[in-house]
């Protein structure tokens, strides 16, 4: 994780490429990584390191996002991925069709690689079960802080 500025000069936190290839403490495997928060897929760095650690594809936004925007975003993906078990693409496809891009930066939504566009959730987890969970422990996290973002702010 690293430490960055906003405009208004308030503290944010990103995960980095390198957080999720040294130090996250888990792997991913089958995973369907969502980044609702900004620059997720700005470049490949960040979702390729979650996918050489085993994750299935990752979603996220090309630039910034307003919060309340990627809020409504987030309910219509997760209903259209867990719900209505939608391909990956058709689900992205869907989100920006309901909330479209952000209003103010006109970021996109999109996914990581392109060829896994037809996954869908049930195949990935037959059960159905599903988890969201924190990157790591509190007690690591204050160690992350320190590591700095390459300069990009949200």
């Amino acid at each position: 994780m690293g430490r960055a500025y906003d405009r208004n000069d308030t503290v944010v936190f990103a995960v980095t490429p390198k957080f999720i290839k040294e130090r996250s403490a888990a792997d991913y495997p089958g995973t369907i990584v969502i980044l609702m928060g900004c620059y997720g897929l700005f470049s490949t760095d960040l979702p390729q390191a979650f996918i050489d650690r085993g994750a299935s594809v990752v979603i996220g936004w090309k630039g910034l996002v307003g919060l309340e925007h990627t809020d409504k975003a987030t309910l219509v993906l997760l209903e259209a991925i867990v719900l209505d078990k939608l391909k990956i693409q058709d689900s992205v496809e869907r989100t920006l069709d309901r909330v479209g891009p952000d209003p103010e930066s006109k970021s996109t939504l999109t996914y990581y690689p392109e060829t896994k566009g037809d996954l869908v959730f049930s195949d990935l987890h037959p059960s159905g079960f599903f988890m969201v969970s924190s990157m790591a422990p509190i007690s690591t996290r204050k160690e992350m802080v320190s590591e700095l973002t390459s300069g990009r702010t949200c």
